[in-house]
């Protein structure tokens, strides 16, 4: 597995967010703070591409919010599911 594999760059999360780079790199911190989105690696503008994944799949949601079909969608049920399909919910 390739390191882009494992982690995405500003450019990236960018273009998937709408957002401009001088608005990522100046509001990557209060984002984490208030809406929990990741923290970046410590070597730039990197962040975990997995964790950027799933908070965009929760929309960005901090807090519970229901789909359509009325299950919760938080960026803890969606790690959740997420582990359920890498291990099939079996203990180790």
């Amino acid at each position: 597995m390739a390191l882009d594999d494992l982690t995405i760059g500003a450019g990236e999360i960018c273009e998937a967010c709408g957002w401009s780079a001088r608005y990522l790199k100046t509001n990557w911190m209060r984002l984490h703070q208030e809406e929990g989105f990741p923290r970046k690696l410590p070597d730039g503008m990197r962040w975990p591409r997995q964790l950027v994944e799933d908070w965009i799949s929760t929309g960005g949601a901090t807090q519970c919010q229901t789909t359509e079909a009325g299950e919760a969608r938080t960026l803890l049920t969606v790690q959740k599911r997420r582990l359920q399909q890498r291990y099939g919910g079996k203990a180790a």
